[in-house]
């Protein structure tokens, strides 16, 4: 008996910046937002592409009306930017 290898899965981000909860950023359409969680969302050639959820600090109203009570937005890295809010870390 052979033993196979497993491969264990890459994780990727495709955004500019390391995204930590609770930092503010822009996702175009959608306004501003912070994010509050991370989701991982596999590709056919099994890499794990991290996500953010976004909690939007005020929805559009296309957003409301197919979201209603649901303020979050599902985005990846590449869909989002940083605002910085002027503080030292």
């Amino acid at each position: 008996m052979v033993k196979q290898k497993t491969s264990t899965p890459r994780n990727a981000w495709s955004g500019y910046f390391t995204p930590r909860k609770h930092q503010r950023v822009n996702t175009p359409g959608l306004g501003p937002g912070r994010i509050t969680d991370f989701f991982f969302e596999p590709d056919h050639e099994g890499t794990l592409w991290q996500g953010v959820v976004v909690h939007l600090e005020n929805p559009p109203e296309w957003h409301k009306r197919q979201n209603p009570d649901d303020p979050f937005a599902y985005l990846f890295g590449i869909e989002v930017s940083l605002i910085d809010e002027g503080g030292s870390a």
